[in-house]
């Protein structure tokens, strides 16, 4: 707004502004026609950075975040060994059901140097850091088996039974800390 109350065109920008900020009155001398603007006083201080108490409460966090994930992390690796372990007793299984279809539906004589024959990616002796067969035998006079894998560094057995009515059973035994063998069964 212009001193004598002449009316001018201010953009809108201008307009808020003139709204938030506060204003000296016209000028006082003769041929003073313009308002003077005050320019906004700059911020005491600036906010660059964390304070040491907020630095303390992101390491308190992340520490407490460290906490219960590290412990999760470090029992995966035992988890996965005794995987391994279960998958080669599964795989002993399917080369023990495969021992009797060939042998008129009798596991007379199943071994794990047999069950390899079935099966060649099956390990029967402990190394390379593999989970591997432990024993393959019959049960029931032939009519059932036994296959039980070992998980490389836990040394976790993991065994399937399967009696003469064919009902399949799953046990395990090992460490109940870490790795897949809590309960006793799988």
């Amino acid at each position: 707004m212009l001193c004598g109350g002449h009316a001018a065109t201010m953009d809108v920008h201008l307009a808020s502004l003139r709204s938030r900020r506060s204003r000296r009155s016209c000028g006082s001398g003769p041929g003073s026609n313009t308002a003077v603007m005050r320019k906004p006083s700059p911020p005491l201080h600036r906010d660059e950075g964390l304070t040491l108490i907020e630095l303390l409460i992101v390491i308190l966090i992340v520490g407490v975040l460290a906490a219960i994930a590290i412990p999760s992390f470090l029992d995966q690796q035992g988890k996965a060994f005794d995987t391994t372990a279960k998958e080669t007793a599964r795989a002993a299984s399917l080369a023990a059901e495969t021992f009797a279809t060939e042998h008129g539906s009798s596991y007379a004589g199943i071994s794990a140097e047999a069950v390899r024959e079935y099966d060649h990616s099956l390990q029967i002796a402990e190394g390379n850091h593999n989970a591997y067969v432990k024993s393959a035998e019959e049960l029931e006079s032939g009519k059932g088996y036994a296959v039980t894998a070992v998980a490389p560094t836990s040394k976790d057995t993991f065994t399937i039974t399967r009696n003469a009515s064919g009902e399949i059973k799953r046990t395990c035994t090992g460490s109940a800390s870490n790795g897949g063998c809590r309960t006793g069964t799988w």
